[in-house]
């Protein structure tokens, strides 16, 4: 039957005619639908609705497998969508904007080495979004720069050290190391930690790893760059084997989507700082190399649906892992039998505090 329009009325308040999902105000484009399907014996009640925008539902589609839309959602990260924009909606009061959006926005961030390669040579086939088109900035080049530092596609996580007999071999040998403590979050698998010194990643993985090479020398210290972890290997016998734990490189995009009728020609940007210690920032580079004036925005319009993937930072990650809220997860099967995930994240302000070179964290756009 549908909701009875004193239900949709109801939702479309509750929401303020946002987008659950992209909390983006579309007025008359949003929909009420089921969180739970009508053939799966959902009900059209209040409690089993959420508002949902045209392009929220063709981007992520439906968790239904039956819906022609595909398979993204689930019925708990709908709810927890929906009650998380309504709570919103109550505690602020939520006004519709005096002017209409031009783009969807929202950041991408890569963690795969071999991705990242793709997207400087402007292979943009495995990012979640189609209808894209690079832009060419200081962030791009500085990218290429750092990834052209390592011959290989791929890029371990870490290489292996010295293998000891036991743990008072190691201390022997390593006296500043300090065991774990495993209740901590962060190396559980591992015994002991300490960090290596500027020769031992000379000798043992600058050769190996092209982006420690040039991370050491640009004067990056070597407790900034790698970890030293050692751990009980049982693998072909009884060893306490150290390896050397990287830290992996990812790359900051920005993703603007027109979501208006009519093709748009973005004619500048605004950004801020937000949440980033600019100390950090480490240029490698002369400022007339990757210069500011070397920005440039799309020569020729955005059509509607058209995306702009615009480089915002290159990015230091932490070794540890750094807990993330996950608003929901979807993914897909790749042609080389892998599979990739997206993620669609909250993350903490530690995450990301490490930037590389020349960065553009901008937020707002005018068009």
């Amino acid at each position: 039957m549908g909701f009875s329009k004193e239900i949709r009325t109801k939702v479309l308040i509750a929401a303020a005619r946002h987008c659950c999902v992209c909390h983006r105000y579309k007025g008359v484009k949003v929909e009420v639908h089921h969180i739970i399907p009508e053939a799966d014996g959902g009900d059209d009640s209040f409690e089993n609705a959420i508002a949902l925008c045209f392009d929220c539902h063709n981007d992520a589609g439906h968790y239904n497998n039956c819906h022609p839309r595909g398979s993204k959602f689930s019925p708990r990260e709908l709810r927890l969508a929906r009650d998380t924009w309504y709570k919103i909606v109550s505690e602020k009061y939520i006004h519709p904007p005096s002017e209409p959006d031009h783009f969807y926005c929202r950041y991408l961030i890569c963690k795969d080495f071999e991705i990242l390669k793709e997207i400087a040579d402007r292979n943009l086939s495995r990012l979640p979004i189609r209808d894209t088109v690079l832009v060419e900035n200081a962030t791009l080049g500085f990218l290429k720069h750092v990834l052209n530092a390592h011959n290989e596609k791929y890029r371990r996580a870490h290489e292996w050290g010295v293998g000891y007999s036991d743990e008072k071999a190691y201390l022997l040998a390593h006296p500043d190391a300090v065991k774990i403590d495993k209740k901590v979050p962060g190396f559980a698998y591992y015994d002991m930690i300490r960090t290596p010194s500027y020769n031992e990643l000379r000798e043992r993985v600058v050769e190996k790893d092209g982006i420690t090479r040039l991370l050491l020398s640009e004067g990056v210290s070597s407790e900034e760059i790698a970890r030293a972890l050692a751990f009980w290997d049982y693998c072909g016998g009884t060893t306490f084997q150290e390896e050397y734990r990287l830290r992996p490189l990812w790359g900051a995009f920005l993703a603007a989507t027109n979501i208006m009728e009519a093709p748009i020609v973005i004619e500048s940007l605004e950004g801020f700082t937000s949440g980033m210690k600019l100390g950090n920032l480490r240029s490698f580079t002369s400022s007339e190399e990757f210069s500011e004036s070397e920005w440039r925005l799309p020569a020729s319009p955005l059509s509607p649906g058209m995306t702009a993937i615009i480089p915002v930072a290159t990015v230091l990650a932490p070794l540890h892992h750094v807990p993330e809220h996950a608003e929901f997860t979807s993914s897909r099967d790749l042609d080389n039998g892998e599979i990739q995930e997206f993620k669609h994240v909250q993350f903490e302000p530690e995450s990301i505090n490490s930037p590389l070179g020349p960065r553009h964290p901008s937020e707002a756009y005018t068009s």
